[in-house]
């Protein structure tokens, strides 16, 4: 009997803490948040890239593509990808490489629709090219 009493009260503590913190059970480091700070997250300066993918979505039409990196990438597995100058490319499809820089981290509308949860590394497009 006092075995259960200790259980009830022991998950009712766990259950307010979690109440009063609901992020206190998450990894702090994960790319994949449920309230973000803020929409944007800038780098420092600018981190030119040249990364490899396969774009699974084609974003304000054929300006921006959501593309999941290849190799992959447990930590951020996505790229949120707008050209540097306007220009469309609704063309794109598969896999894909870029160069450009990496502006930072975009937990925008777009990280609860296409990228599952996750926030994406946002990249401005210098030059993308399809693989074969």
């Amino acid at each position: 009997m006092r075995l259960f009493i200790l259980v009830i009260i022991l998950s009712g503590l766990v259950g307010l803490l979690f109440f009063l913190n609901p992020g206190i059970f998450s990894r702090p480091n994960s790319a994949i948040i449920s309230k973000p700070l803020q929409d944007f997250i800038p780098n420092e300066k600018p981190i030119p890239i040249k990364w490899q993918g396969e774009i699974f979505a084609v974003i304000e039409s054929g300006n921006g593509f959501a593309i999941k990196k290849i190799p992959e990438d447990k930590e951020n597995p996505y790229i949120l990808a707008n050209f540097r100058n306007p220009e469309t490319r609704e063309d794109l499809q598969g896999k894909v490489a870029i160069a450009g820089t990496w502006e930072g981290m975009d937990c925008s509308a777009y990280q609860k629709t296409v990228f599952y949860g996750h926030c994406a590394q946002y990249v401005l497009i210098d030059k993308i090219e399809k693989l074969k």
